[in-house]
Parts: C-alpha cells; structure tokens; sequence
C-alpha cells in the first residue's frame, strides 16, 4: 500500500473548508439577491398606492372622461406622479385603468339613481289609483307636471308606466281563483255560471275589447324591448346569426337581422307600427 504525501493530507482539509465557505457564499449571495428583489417590488407597490392615492385626492378635477394628457399637466409637479416609469408607459396604463373603474362606478350610480327615480314615478302612479287598463297618453297628460315625472326623462316615464303595468297583471293573474275541484256536471256548470261576467252594454263592451286590444299590444312592444335587450348584451338572433347592438348601431344594419323575428313582426301588426316599440 502507497503511502498518501503530506501535502495531499494538507490540502484536502482546506480543499473542504473552501467548498463549504463557497456554499455558504453562495446561499448567502441568493438570499440577498431575493430580498432585494423583495424591497424593489414592495417600493414598486409603494408608487402605485401613492399614485393612486393622488389621484384620489384629485377626484374633483378628474372624472372617468378626463383625459391622460390633461391630468399630467396638472398633476406633473407632484413626486407622487413624477415616481412611476414613463418610459414603460406604466403611469399611462395605471391612470387608465383607474378612470375605467371611475367609469364602472358612475354608471352603477346613475343606474341606482334611475331606479329610485323610477320606483318614485311608479309609486305616483299607485296613490293616483292608476288601473291596469289606464291608456298612456291619458296617465301622463294627468301626471306630467308632477315631481316625480319631471326628475326623468320622457322614455323613463314610458317605462315606469310599462312596469307598472305589467306588475298589476302580474298580481291580477295571482289573484284569479284556482281551477275548480271536480264537481257533478250540474254543479260544475252552476259554478261556471257565477263565475261568467255579466254581458256588459255595447259602449262598456267596445271600451273593454280596446282595453284588452292595447294590452296585447303593450305585451308586443314588451317582446321586441327584450329583442333589443337580448342583442345588446351579445344574445343570438333566432336564426343564430350574430348580432351585438351597440351606442353607434344604426337601424339599417339591424333590421335585415331582427325582421325575420316574431318580436319584430309583432310590433308591425299593430297601429303605428314600431314608434310606439322604441
């Protein structure tokens, strides 16, 4: 057996002290590269809730249609502004999305707003004992000079009075009494006859037929708003062509799709065609 030299039995004690000091070098090195990391994010989120902040604070003078290159004049002064990356277009892209939340939460407002306005209008119609038959043109030629009227415009006040409407005929058709239990012939056709209204005088019989007439028709112009509903948030047509609805459409690009529709075809049957569906 060979003897091992001296200086192999020096080195190799110091060979291993230098890998384990390299390792702990290294960890060390990846340990503080990360928390750098770490610090340069945290800073980094520090900028934005400070931008985001200012521009918060500035929430007299900036709405969601106040444009990018309006703000940075007003605001360029500031630190809190001056802090993001320019050249990345981050600022830019943050003050973006932040009018794009402005926007969304305008719009739930006005839309919370429009409903109390119409809640108000549709309670004036229930104190005025507005019945379920009552004519449109006659409810707001009575009513158009009331508060709740005048706070919305001439489309929401048809709309508060279609709803209301259709809530009467909803608690009407609740109300109506259930099909009779089987009963003998005679006492079957003895109920029939005291459910059976009474045979009302020509003028009453041809106001009524005009009643139920413009119901129909009321239920018609229902189905071609939901048509348009439907086609404004993306819905297929029947014939599965597609079609969204959006602010710039115009009515020579929707009809070819929407005449082939029942709804459409409904609100040509009726007098004065589709002004009264709009």
């Amino acid at each position: 057996m060979l003897a091992t030299p001296a200086s192999v039995l020096i080195a190799a004690p110091l060979c291993s002290t230098f890998r384990i000091a390299q390792a702990c070098f290294e960890r060390w090195r990846e340990a503080r590269q990360l928390a750098a990391k770490e610090e340069a994010q945290a800073a980094h989120r520090r900028k934005k809730v400070q931008f985001l902040s200012l521009l918060r604070e500035e929430a007299s003078s900036i709405t969601s249609r106040t444009r990018y290159s309006s703000a940075s004049e007003r605001l360029a002064a500031d630190p809190r502004w001056r802090a993001l990356d320019v050249a990345a277009d981050e600022r830019e892209e943050l003050y973006e999305e932040f009018c794009s939340s402005l926007q969304r939460k305008e719009e739930k407002e006005r839309a919370a707003e429009r409903q109390q306005r119409l809640a108000a209008a549709k309670q004036l119609f229930a104190s005025e004992k507005v019945g379920v038959d009552a004519q449109w043109r006659k409810v707001h030629a009575a009513l158009s000079d009331a508060p709740e009227m005048q706070a919305i415009d001439k489309l929401d006040r048809l709309a508060a009075f279609e709803e209301y409407i259709k809530g009467l005929e909803e608690e009407e058709a609740q109300a109506s009494p259930p099909h009779p239990a089987p009963l003998r012939l005679c006492a079957y056709r003895a109920f029939l006859r005291r459910r059976t209204p009474a045979r009302l005088p020509r003028p009453q019989a041809r106001e009524a037929a005009r009643a139920s007439q413009r119901r129909v028709e009321r239920k018609k112009r229902d189905a071609f708003r939901t048509l348009l509903a439907a086609l404004w948030d993306g819905t297929a047509l029947e014939s599965g062509e597609p079609l969204r609805l959006t602010p710039v459409s115009v009515w020579r690009e929707v009809l070819p799709a929407v005449e082939v529709t029942d709804a459409y075809k409904g609100c040509l049957d009726q007098p004065g065609a589709l002004e009264h569906c709009g």
